[in-house]
């Protein structure tokens, strides 16, 4: 998740009104977008993977006008026609998909700037997948002759970098420039990069790593060019489209930019909505409402939709919305989750507790009951996180198929990164850290229906300057007593621990896990420089 700091005078201009202090602590969330803080000059939201339009401030202040009833219903639009061109050369091979628009009549000041720029790399981050996927940029086209040619150099070239004063080579810009040594592995195999230049043949920007300092954007800036250039259209166009709308809601004027592509031209960018059918009754069986037509329209409106009947236009910005669910949860969202009552179901069936679950309750008692601190993390991770920060050989594990950022592509195969990172992120506390988590792990399984089963882990970390191996082998000894589960040791192999300072643990003639002290350089890994021990084990292999 993204964390997006915006100037809160800057924010409430574009809202319409003033927003209080207790509205940005107890209403805001429940659109669904964490407050992290507030004072009288800045607010910090926390952005999930699915809403990337709230990355931006305007995106953000329209979603608000929405919700406090400032403003509903779509907006329109209005994309001039133009005679600007950019030109793809039929050389590109690598990034070859790419979307433009011209924005006229900017009135950039610092604060501005600096939240122009926190979109782009916010944007790059999730949607292009830390620009793997795709990236974007930003140019002053005062001086720019046009059209732009999208086209490929060899290492010998030269133009001046972004915040550089003089010409540097292609070869020694990816040697030298921080940006380039950061996304080196993007560029590995290539003998030949992408660049944008004008007419004039002035290089406007190496990709995916920099601007060139002739077209960069300042406090004079007025027009820009808005460049999008990836591996997959759909998320080149989902990241203009932010940035556009975004900037048309600010009061700018949006031209369009003929792409020419080898196979033909393209116009962008296209902010028309696209329809949608909802079914009332399905909204209403699964929120248990009963609204009516009317009501359903009006909360619809109110997260910006245009409604006519039983068709929905979907704003170009509105990237997440693939299924009628995706409406129904806006409904709910407008609606007020505070606005729901329970209601016990009526249904034939007599309860009782989940075996299961009480287990891990009485697991995860046992836990607190020797002073460890339970913590929860998400089930969805990463495979870097997964196995390379772990120095764990990658498995096949289950993955998503078509991920929305980079730091959710995958479910948890382990519970122990969930516990260094939440030992990472806390590291400003008090020492010793003990913590635990008793959750679920997903493994593929073939047998199963789904081709993949949980599995019930539970886990502990003890981080202090003199944490070791004796103290994690007391505490599992402990631990596992109040099991009353018998239990063999061996040397563990896990590279996540370090050689000889680790043990595999075994019940009823299985390996159900290990415990041991965490390997320095997991530990660099996750940005910890004190000691960690951890134990990790399957549920299922205990009494």
């Amino acid at each position: 998740m993204a964390v997006v700091r915006f100037s809160r005078k800057d924010l409430e201009k574009l809202v319409g009104r003033k927003i209080k202090d207790n509205e940005y602590h107890e209403l805001v969330p429940m659109l669904g977008t964490p407050v992290e803080s507030y004072d009288k000059n800045y607010v910090e939201f926390e952005i999930f993977p699915n809403r990337p339009d709230l990355l931006a401030i305007e995106g953000m202040a329209r979603a608000l006008q929405g919700f406090l009833g400032v403003r509903k219903g779509p907006i329109n639009y209005n994309v001039r026609k133009s005679n600007y061109k950019v030109i793809i050369d039929k050389s590109v091979k690598d990034r070859k998909f790419a979307a433009f628009a011209v924005v006229k009549g900017m009135k950039f000041d610092e604060e501005l700037i600096a939240e122009f720029m926190q979109l782009q790399e916010k944007l790059s981050v999730t949607i292009g997948r830390k620009r793997k996927k795709a990236s974007i940029g930003s140019y002053d086209i005062s001086d720019v002759e046009w059209p732009v040619k999208y086209t490929t150099k060899n290492k010998s070239h030269k133009f001046v970098p972004l915040a550089f004063e003089s010409e540097r080579t292609i070869e020694k810009i990816l040697n030298e420039h921080p940006k380039a040594i950061e996304y080196s592995h993007l560029m590995q195999g290539l003998t030949s990069y992408g660049v944008y230049e004008d007419a004039k043949g002035r290089t406007m920007s190496l990709l995916p790593i920099t601007n060139a300092e002739f077209s960069k954007i300042d406090i004079g800036t007025k027009d820009i060019l808005i460049e999008v250039t990836g591996n997959e259209m759909k998320a080149v166009e989902e990241m203009l489209n932010v940035v556009a709308t975004a900037l048309h809601d600010r009061g700018l004027e949006l031209y369009e930019v003929t792409a020419e592509y080898p196979g033909g031209p393209k116009k962008f960018p296209n902010l028309k909505g696209r329809e949608m059918s909802l079914d009332i009754n399905y909204a209403n069986k699964l929120l248990d409402l009963n609204m009516k037509s009317s009501e359903i329209k009006g909360a619809l409106e109110k997260m910006r939709y245009g409604v006519s009947g039983d068709k929905i236009t979907v704003p170009a910005y509105r990237t997440d919305v693939m299924h009628q669910i995706d409406l129904v949860e806006d409904i709910a969202i407008s609606h007020g989750y505070w606005r729901f009552e329970p209601r016990i179901p009526d249904i034939p069936s007599v309860a009782k507790p989940d075996p299961a679950v009480d287990r891990m309750l009485f697991l995860a008692r046992a836990l607190a009951g020797l002073r460890l601190q339970e913590v929860k993390n998400f089930i969805l991770s990463n495979t870097e996180r997964e196995f390379g920060m772990l120095r764990r050989k990658r498995e096949n594990c289950v993955e998503i198929e078509n991920p929305k950022t980079s730091d959710y592509t995958c479910l948890r195969a382990s519970l122990a990164p969930g516990l260094l990172w939440t030992l990472s992120t806390n590291a400003s506390s008090e020492m010793p850290h003990r913590i635990f988590e008793a959750g679920d792990v997903a493994k593929l399984d073939k047998s199963s229906e789904t081709g993949a089963v949980n599995e019930n882990r539970i886990a502990a970390a003890l981080s202090h300057t003199g944490a070791g191996f004796s103290e994690i082998k007391s505490l599992f000894e402990a631990f596992m007593r109040s099991t009353g589960t018998p239990f063999a040791l061996k040397e563990s192999k896990d590279p996540l621990f370090i050689e000889g300072r680790a043990a595999e643990v075994v019940a009823n003639g299985k390996a159900i896990g290990a415990f041991g002290e965490v390997h320095p350089e997991v530990l660099d890994n996750f940005g910890i420089d004190v000691g960690v021990t951890l134990f990790e084990i399957k549920v299922e292999g205990l009494e």
